[in-house]
């Protein structure tokens, strides 16, 4: 596979949607992993793209599933690890995008930090 910067934020966003949505143990998923685990990479080295990408998969698909995984995946990894950088996004966007609050809310504590908890419980209502 070619680098990151070679794949367009869609691409992965859109990889990632279809690896969630294909049965598990499948070839099909198996084939996908690679979106998972770039976007997994992209958390620790780029995580303004590993942000603009959670807006793609938002973006292209809202469903419950999607939701659902977003929340307890990547929003959750990225208040884990980089919370103080993107609380504020994080609220900003929770106040502009009813969806964005509704996946806010499915995210479970984890190792998110205390201060960062609070505001996540706050802007979820």
């Amino acid at each position: 596979m070619t680098s990151s910067q070679n794949i367009e934020n869609r691409s992965i966003a859109q990889a990632w949607i279809d690896m969630h949505r294909a049965e598990r143990s499948s070839p099909q998923r198996e084939a996908l992993s690679w979106a998972y685990d770039l976007l997994e990479r992209l958390r620790d080295s780029d995580t303004e793209r590993y942000w603009l990408i959670l807006g793609d998969i938002l973006s292209i698909d809202h469903s419950d599933e999607a939701i659902a995984n977003l929340a307890a995946g990547p929003l959750e990894d990225l208040l884990v690890y980089h919370g103080e950088a993107f609380i504020d996004r994080v609220e900003k966007s929770s106040r502009e995008d009813i969806v964005f609050k509704r996946m806010l809310g499915m995210v479970w504590r984890n190792d998110i930090p205390e201060p960062i908890w609070l505001r996540v419980q706050r802007a979820s209502g």
